[in-house]
C-alpha cells in the first residue's frame, strides 16, 4: 500500500473517539487516541475519561497453494477499542464502605456506559464485527467498560 492508498487508522480512530463522546452522557471531559495498550488510570476523575485505541492489525489469508503457501492476504482486520472510566464510590479514610445504593448508582451509570458504547459501534456503518464489551476496575476509585470491534480493511488494489 502506498501512503495514498493506506487505511486511514488515524482518522477512523478519531471518528470511533467521537462516535463514544457523541453517545455518553454526560461528556467525560479528558478525551484521547491511546498510544499502546495500556489506558492510564492515574488521572481519572469524577469528570470521566473516554478513549479510542487500536487493538491489533491481522492478515485474513485466501486460499492455500498446492505447495501450503497462502495465495494472498483477502483483507486485514483491524481491531479496535473505546471505552470509558468514571469514579466510583470507594471506602471512606475511616474504611467505612459505600452504601448499597451509592454502589448501585455507580453500577447502574457503568451499564449505562456500556449500552451506549455498544449502541456507538453497532450502528456505524464502518463496524463489521462486534466482538465483545468488559467491564474496567474498579481501581483506585475508577470503574467503567471497554467495547472491542472491527473495521475490514481491502488490501491494495481491490474495489
Amino acid at each position: 500500500m502506498s501512503a495514498v492508498d493506506a487505511p486511514k487508522v488515524k482518522e477512523w480512530l478519531h471518528h470511533y473517539l467521537d462516535a463514544a463522546v457523541a453517545a455518553l452522557d454526560p461528556v467525560p471531559t479528558k478525551q484521547f487516541i491511546l498510544a499502546g495498550g495500556e489506558v492510564p488510570w492515574d488521572q481519572c476523575d469524577c469528570n470521566g475519561q473516554v478513549w479510542a485505541r487500536v487493538v491489533s492489525l491481522n492478515p485474513v489469508l485466501g486460499p492455500t497453494k498446492a505447495n501450503g503457501q497462502p495465495c494472498v492476504v483477502q483483507h486485514w482486520d483491524l481491531t479496535m477499542a473505546i471505552g470509558v472510566i468514571r469514579c466510583v464510590a470507594v471506602p471512606s479514610d475511616s474504611g467505612k464502605l459505600p452504601t448499597g445504593p451509592r454502589m448501585t448508582q455507580d453500577g447502574d451509570k457503568a451499564a449505562d456506559d456500556l449500552a451506549r458504547l455498544v449502541q456507538a459501534v453497532v450502528c456505524d456503518p464502518l463496524t463489521s464485527t462486534i466482538q465483545g464489551g468488559v467491564p474496567l476496575g474498579a481501581q483506585g476509585g475508577c470503574a467503567g467498560s471497554e467495547v472491542t470491534f472491527g473495521v475490514r480493511i481491502k488490501p491494495c488494489g481491490c474495489d
